[in-house]
């Protein structure tokens, strides 16, 4: 993410100038709660134990990131919402399971205050890399 944001900024030859700019959207992101998904690198995810399993909320602004967390082993998806019917292919009767599940792990707290949080990305956001490093992983790799 942060070479294509260097690239389409123009900074690649001048990665510390882009990298301070990314850095200030993506104080933004924090400090102002905007959604930019050019810049925000949060994955985050929230497990809460349930009986003999966990249910889990994945936080990210990219739906590419959450689809390959779904593929992982012993994952699955097991969504649940209470403002809209449930989707088709998924009887009254596993919604209504569902509803319950996520009642008892979810409370009416907030999910991180209920269960296991776990940010999968790097404090301070990827640093760019100098020319140097990138032509000897390219070797590296050849």
């Amino acid at each position: 993410m942060l070479n294509s944001f260097l690239r389409k900024t123009g900074t690649s030859e001048e990665p510390f100038k882009g990298w301070t700019a990314w850095m200030e959207l993506r104080s933004e992101t924090v400090d102002k709660g905007r959604r930019m998904p050019a810049v925000d690198t949060d994955f985050q995810l929230v497990f809460f134990p349930d009986g003999d399993r966990f249910l889990g909320i994945a936080f990210t602004e990219h739906p590419r990131w959450f689809r390959h967390w779904l593929r992982q082993p012993l994952v699955s998806e097991y969504r649940y919402w209470n403002n809209t019917d449930q989707p088709n292919g998924i009887s009254r009767k596993e919604w209504e399971r569902r509803a319950d599940a996520w009642d008892r792990v979810l409370g009416w707290e907030p999910p991180s205050t209920r269960g296991l949080a776990i940010d999968l990305h790097q404090s301070g956001g990827p640093f760019p890399q100098h020319k140097s490093d990138r032509r000897r992983k390219q070797k590296e790799t050849s």
